[in-house]
């Protein structure tokens, strides 16, 4: 069997309703590529990894097992080798579109395993990027589950603050976004524990989120620990 046969049948085996780790497992053992090409033609950039975002995505509202699946899939995809920096393609685009508890437990996972600080900051410019894109819309933030995918996004660029407190500078977007110099920076580590904080947005008010103060308080308190603008 070719590479790209069993690209091909990784591929179809993200693509179905109700994933099958264990041949997941089987593929990978096989040689199955996550980000190879499921085509011989060199143009060709279609890759299993990318389709299960785009499969997790189409479920982000409904919270379907597969999603709920996607880090330990991607765990297992990163313990049998799978190196994203070597590929041609951003893979970490469609990731930016998962805003939800799995999708942060997704780049939790790379993080752990080496994501650069280079891709975590285009992440934070790509995902508010896309967020502010809708300003003209802000009825959208009338769902519930949109506001949670914004305190999620928001979650995720802390997430990278605490990994990279020590790189950040001024000219970068998580930077820019999360303003560690006008908050206490020595404790952006314990934002490695996204889940042990409150994200509070005014997104009753109806106004634009843009430059809507976020303010971050731990579980059970009341005082503000951390506050920014969105930008």
């Amino acid at each position: 069997m070719t590479q790209t046969e069993l690209n091909k049948m990784l591929y179809d085996a993200v693509s179905v309703d109700n994933i099958d780790i264990s041949y997941i497992k089987e593929l990978l053992d096989q040689g199955a590529d996550p980000i190879g090409s499921i085509e011989d033609d060199e143009d060709c950039y279609e890759n299993p990894l990318e389709q299960l975002y785009c499969e997790c995505q189409c479920d982000a509202d409904s919270m379907s097992p597969n999603m709920k699946m996607l880090p330990d899939i991607v765990e297992l995809f990163i313990e049998n080798g799978m190196d994203v920096s070597r590929s041609e393609w951003d893979l970490f685009h469609c990731l930016t579109w998962l805003r939800n508890e799995y999708g942060i437990r997704t780049v939790n996972c790379f993080l752990n395993h080496g994501m650069s600080f280079e891709e975590a900051d285009e992440f934070v410019n790509t995902q508010f990027g896309d967020i502010l894109q809708f300003e003209d819309y802000p009825f959208l933030y009338e769902s519930e589950s949109n506001r949670e995918g914004v305190r999620a996004s928001l979650k995720i660029a802390m997430l990278f603050g605490a990994f990279f407190a020590d790189k950040l500078s001024k000219k970068d977007w998580i930077y820019k976004l999360i303003e560690p110099d006008n908050n206490n920076r020595s404790i952006l580590p314990e934002f490695k524990n996204w889940n042990d904080f409150e994200y509070d947005i005014d997104f009753d008010d109806h106004r634009k989120l843009f430059m809507k103060t976020v303010s971050i308080r731990r579980h059970g308190s009341q005082d503000v620990i951390w506050s920014f603008k969105i930008k």
